[in-house]
């Protein structure tokens, strides 16, 4: 199997997991090694763990870098991502006619004015062409479940093309900004086989 192949069916595993059904399977993902209170955080209603559920993914398969290894430092999620990326030449900026593959991670979102707001991030599970733009399938991190606890679900997006830009207008999702009329511009994916290249 490819290291794609490998991070659909890891990351298939945790979706519906969430705090309230199953907090130890959410901390073996996000924060297993963390101290308690960090462990608390990332449980906590307010935290955003999009990108903490990207950088669970990456260490349980094997990425050897001290970004997704404990001690976690606030706010670092996204931006560590987009590093790690970048430093392996496998950061991808968005422009027509491109679309991620299965297991890269997609960054949406970012200048409210100018980019739909709330930056978020997801692992493509599908993508596939259509006369519009694309239709991908993704996993979520940063969602809320009926408790409106932290929670990982599956999703289906559509992205559109716009003045030169593809835009995920996603309306379904719990994570902030996942409503932002007019959606948000994708800045970009990370290609997971050079990532473990």
């Amino acid at each position: 199997m490819s290291i794609r192949d490998d991070a659909v069916n890891l990351i298939k595993q945790y979706i519906g997991v969430s705090v309230s059904s199953d907090r130890a399977k959410y901390i073996e993902l996000l924060g297993p090694g963390e101290a308690k209170a960090m462990q608390d955080y990332f449980c906590n209603p307010k935290t955003s763990g999009c990108a903490l559920v990207v950088r669970g993914l990456w260490r349980l398969l094997g990425l050897d870098d001290k970004r997704v290894n404990p001690n976690y430092v606030f706010g670092k999620a996204i931006v560590w991502l987009v590093q790690i990326a970048r430093s392996k030449k496998a950061w991808v900026i968005c422009k027509k006619g491109l679309c991620p593959e299965i297991g890269d991670f997609v960054l949406i979102g970012g200048d409210k004015f100018k980019d739909g707001g709330v930056e978020h991030v997801y692992t493509v599970t599908s993508c596939a062409a259509d006369e519009d733009g694309f239709i991908l399938t993704s996993v979520d991190g940063g969602q809320k479940d009926k408790s409106g606890q932290q929670a990982i679900f599956e999703r289906r997006r559509r992205w559109v093309l716009r003045n030169g830009s593809y835009w995920d207008v996603s309306s379904q999702g719990s994570d902030p900004g996942a409503n932002a009329v007019g959606g948000r511009r994708v800045m970009g994916w990370g290609n997971i086989e050079k990532i473990f290249g």
